[in-house]
């Protein structure tokens, strides 16, 4: 009986490789650096059935408690209406099976400040008012087809960074007895990256991680008996490798 259930869910996970899109948006972070106005994001669909992708925008707006909101940008399909917040054009996208597309992610407002923006791809079974100039027959066959293959379809959310105009990096890390206290005294985004604690050696190490500092906050790390912390600071392109 086990070995029968076993069988069925791999029939199951073969039918539904099968049938579903599948994505890959690659990073979760883009940074659109104050020297540029756009940047490129390739979008990967290793499934084996098209792609209909709707592409929305959010601007992340952060309290001074920390606490963070998010104020949806609208939908621009014409980039030469173009207001105060990141444009991700095309905001459709028909990537077909095994195929790729690009969205360019476009900003021209204010740069008084960084920006922070939530960018989410989301796989639909479009149908004929959904600007992927579809037919009514087209549309209806796409979802039969999902519909046979029991398909579930994932959607993808990245941030988008958009450094001011004057970009300033000044990355402090303060050593004590007990911790490390790495605090962003700029105006932009600085990425603890790699952060792992390894033994005296340097082997056997955690698993990495990484954090991103906005401008005005900190970080500390505990010290750990018998062990070494490992981190990079990145300030956009410079990386600079400590270690306690």
């Amino acid at each position: 009986m086990h070995k029968l259930l076993v069988a069925i869910g791999i029939t199951l996970s073969s039918v539904h490789a099968l049938a579903a899109p599948q994505l890959n948006v690659g990073s979760m972070y883009d940074y659109v650096a104050a020297s540029k106005t756009t940047e490129v994001k390739r979008i990967m669909n290793s499934g084996s059935s098209t792609a209909y992708v709707r592409v929305s925008v959010a601007e992340i707006v952060y309290e001074s408690n920390g606490k963070s909101s998010e104020v949806a940008a609208g939908e621009i399909l014409d980039v030469s209406k173009q207001t105060d917040t990141l444009i991700a054009s095309p905001a459709r996208l028909i990537i077909p099976a095994g195929s790729s597309q690009t969205v360019r992610l476009l900003y021209m407002g204010n740069r008084d400040k960084e920006r922070y923006f939530r960018v989410r791809y989301i796989p639909v079974a479009p149908d004929i008012n959904d600007q992927f100039n579809l037919s009514e027959k087209e549309a209806e066959e796409y979802k039969k087809q999902l519909d046979a293959g029991f398909s579930i379809m994932a959607g993808y959310g990245t941030i988008v960074m958009v450094h001011p105009e004057k970009t300033k990096f000044d990355t402090q890390v303060i050593e004590s007895e007990s911790n490390i206290k790495v605090t962003n005294k700029g105006n932009s985004t600085a990425i603890v990256d790699m952060i792992r604690y390894c033994d005296n050696s340097g082997l056997n190490c955690t698993p990495v991680r990484v954090d991103h500092l906005l401008p005005g906050r900190e970080k500390t790390y505990e010290k750990m008996s018998g062990k070494k912390i490992y981190f990079d600071i990145k300030e956009f392109d410079v990386k600079k490798p400590y270690s306690f």
